[in-house]
């Protein structure tokens, strides 16, 4: 306990060593009391920087946030104080508030060639993701400064994140040849060559570094995000748990466990992980990004709204990830008005086409032809609905006319990927390139058409098809939303996908209708024998096997309904989602809430092995698909093993998936146009009993008998659609 208090010089400076000494041991407490009254006895400049230092180094972000607000009103003409409760705005990503308390220096003729000023004013420019204007800040710094290694990382990071990995490598590489030992310089090589896809070179890295160094914050973080890209999620979350607790301020840690936590099927971890994260930096985009979608897959559809509404409030997006996490978000789950996303769709592809080096493609193609050079771009042509649904297209290719490119952006490799390597003409591996680099890539096969399959989804590049390197580029299968870009000619559907399209998604692209549908699965040996284990006796059961994000509270309210309606049938959820308990409970307590008995809920976790989850589909009698954003691969899993699937053709492509493949499989009884008539298919399946072997049978060999599972059906049509557009070009 400190016993007495100042009253000369000699006791201040004797009780200031005091509560230095105690912060350098971590008695914190005893620091914080020190500091306080000394402050409170005589408010010293010292003293007040040192307490905003404790707050931050014991994660008191509240605190801190709150000292340097109170104190920046009286010490406002300090520079140094100024400039310390800058640093911390920064770290906290306070925009405004670093602005705020630069503003006085800023207006101030005196200080027009102060680097530190120029310094947080760059950063602003990164913070409202305007990379090519703090770059220019920061290369006019290096000409005074040209040794500053903090001001070459931050020429990296600006680099970076214009997608110049190359210009970024050497920013660092600079650095680092300024100072050796700067174990950050080296971690942020490590992060350049994880995002340029050279996992080889940057696990090389790290194995040369010491123990020692591979245990710094700046070595650990690089690593924990190459064992996520390496699929070791476990190990991922266990180093960045480490971390979080280490060095609380960083949100980047927190922004990589949710991560983590997302891949290893924890949603309800992660989401809490989000809003710890967005404690210590409340204006990170890259958290309230994470955060909006979390909400939107928890039904908190207003919210999630919300945040991206306020996100993109005055703002471009020049960010590839953040656009794409909002497109996606915001289609799948019908946030912002089509209008909305085509306008901010519009800006970014603008951007980025200044940003880029490449010029349109203006190749002319002479009418006639004896061979058509097509590629299928996307990052999930393996295990993957996108890759399942690809293979039969690749085999049934007509070779003699067609030279089918398989071009890669993904990371995995299985069977399936192996399967449609070898039916491709060439396979290309992308991974990692910039932008520039895939559209010079691409440019130089002389290809005839692209068709791209993964949109906006997570680590789809169409990116790099923005300066349109093919003359003719598609839209097909893989993102159900259109992607409003020029660079983009057409959009690959059917009538039924194409049904119900709002104006701006009907005139984005050009529509193209396949006439027997745009899927088909003619796969029947990846399927296991029907079987319904009819001794066991159970009740009759609706179930869904779609992932629990597309419980919206529209979906949960219908389904209630029928089950209200059916009062001796059961409901089964199932999802890879629902390994956490308490993601089970909040699942039940939204069935709860809207009047189910949970006892007639069951809530069934991932099964190990797809063998698995398919024969899990004898356990249900009649699926029901959700809305609006109804399922697709789990649509054709359950006819195939014999179930049927209620689906309701909804607005937009994302709402009538089910629906095209019931119709062209010959089920269209089983599509309804408004909730009352999936209600009554419902009521009348239940009426009909549980679903025998023969019952499940007769479905399968439906649809095996149906375009549906015609793969060379829609292979032709997709040949002729591309013969038809080579031609007229």
């Amino acid at each position: 306990m400190v016993t007495c208090w100042a009253k000369t010089l000699e006791d201040y400076t004797s009780l200031r060593q005091e509560a230095l000494a105690a912060h350098q041991k971590g008695d914190y407490k005893r620091a914080e009391t020190i500091y306080s009254k000394l402050i409170a006895s005589n408010a010293n400049i010292d003293d007040i920087i040192n307490l905003g230092a404790l707050f931050r180094s014991t994660g008191q972000f509240q605190k801190a946030h709150s000292h340097y607000q109170k104190w920046l009103s009286i010490f406002n003409k300090s520079f140094i104080f100024r400039m310390n409760a800058a640093n911390f705005f920064c770290e906290m990503q306070l925009v405004e508030e670093v602005e705020a308390t630069i503003k006085p220096f800023v207006d101030n003729p005196k200080f027009n060639n102060n680097l530190d000023i120029a310094k947080y004013q760059g950063k602003i420019l990164i913070y409202k993701r305007k990379p090519s204007e703090a770059l220019k800040v920061f290369e006019m710094i290096a000409e005074a400064k040209p040794r500053c290694v903090d001001n070459w990382m931050d020429i990296g990071v600006c680099y970076s994140l214009l997608n110049k990995n190359d210009d970024a490598l050497k920013a660092y590489e600079h650095a680092q040849q300024i100072d050796k030992n700067d174990l950050r310089i080296t971690g942020n090589r490590i992060t350049l060559l994880r995002l340029t896809g050279d996992i080889i070179k940057a696990r090389g890295l790290i194995n040369s570094l010491t123990k020692e160094e591979r245990e710094s914050d700046s070595i650990a973080t690089a690593e924990a995000a190459i064992l996520h890209v390496e699929k070791n999620y476990l190990l991922a979350a266990k180093l960045n748990i480490q971390l979080c607790n280490k060095k609380q301020i960083n949100w980047i840690h927190w922004r990589n466990l949710a991560a983590d936590l997302r891949a290893l099927r924890q949603p309800y971890a992660s989401h809490k992980i989000i809003q710890k994260g967005l404690l210590i930096a409340p204006n990170n985009s890259d958290l309230l990004q994470a955060l909006a979608h979390s909400l939107a897959e928890r039904g908190q559809h207003k919210k999630s709204k919300q945040i991206i509404l306020d996100s993109i409030k005055n703002r471009t997006i020049e960010n590839s990830c953040i656009m794409f996490h909002l497109q996606c978000t915001c289609s799948g789950y019908h946030l912002l008005e089509p209008v909305q996303l085509n306008e901010i769709a519009k800006k970014w592809e603008a951007n980025s086409r200044r940003a880029s080096k490449c010029m349109p493609n203006s190749k002319k193609k002479n009418k006639i032809f004896d061979i058509i050079k097509i590629a299928y771009f996307s990052s999930d042509l393996c295990n993957h609905p996108v890759g399942r649904f690809m293979r039969s297209i690749i085999k049934n290719h007509n070779k003699k006319i067609f030279k089918a490119y398989i071009i890669d952006t993904g990371s995995k490799y299985d069977e399936i990927n192996e399967q449609i390597k070898k039916e491709s003409f060439h396979w290309i591996n992308l991974k990692g390139q910039t932008s520039e680099q895939i559209d010079k890539h691409i440019r130089s096969l002389g290809l005839d058409i692209l068709v791209e399959l993964g949109g906006y989804t997570n680590l789809s590049r169409i990116d790099g098809l923005i300066s349109k390197p093919v003359p003719i580029q598609l839209s097909y299968l893989g993102y159900p939303a259109p992607t409003y870009l020029e660079a983009i000619d057409g959009w690959i559907g059917d009538e039924i996908i194409f049904g119900s399209l709002d104006p701006v998604n009907r005139s984005a692209h050009n529509l193209y209708k396949l006439n027997g549908g745009y899927m088909a699965y003619d796969s029947i040996k990846d399927f296991p024998a029907i079987s319904t284990r009819e001794n066991k006796p159970r009740r009759f059961r609706f179930g869904s096997f779609n992932h629990n994000r597309k419980l919206t509270s529209q979906t949960i309210k219908l389904w209630v309904n029928i089950m209200n309606l059916t009062p001796s049938s059961e409901l089964m959820i199932k999802s890879v989602s629902l390994s956490e308990k308490k993601e089970q409970e909040r699942v039940r307590t939204q069935f709860r809430d809207h009047g189910l008995d949970t006892k007639r809920l069951i809530i069934v976790p991932e099964v190990t092995t797809q063998e698995k989850h398919l024969k899990m589909y004898s356990d249900i009698d009649v699926a029901l698909d959700p809305i609006p954003y109804g399922g697709a691969t789990t649509t054709c899993d359950a006819i195939m093993m014999g179930v049927p699937v209620i689906s309701l053709a909804g607005p937009e492509m994302i709402g009538r998936l089910s629906s095209s493949i019931l119709y062209y499989c010959g089920l269209g009884k089983w599509i309804a146009s408004n909730d009352q008539e999936y209600i009554n298919i419902a009521i009348y399946a239940y009426l009909n009993g549980k679903r025998s072997n023969a019952d499940r049978e007769e479905l399968r060999k439906i649809v095996c008998n149906s375009p549906f599972a015609d793969g060379k059906r829609l292979t032709n049509e997709l040949e002729t659609l591309y013969k038809n557009l080579v031609e007229n070009y």
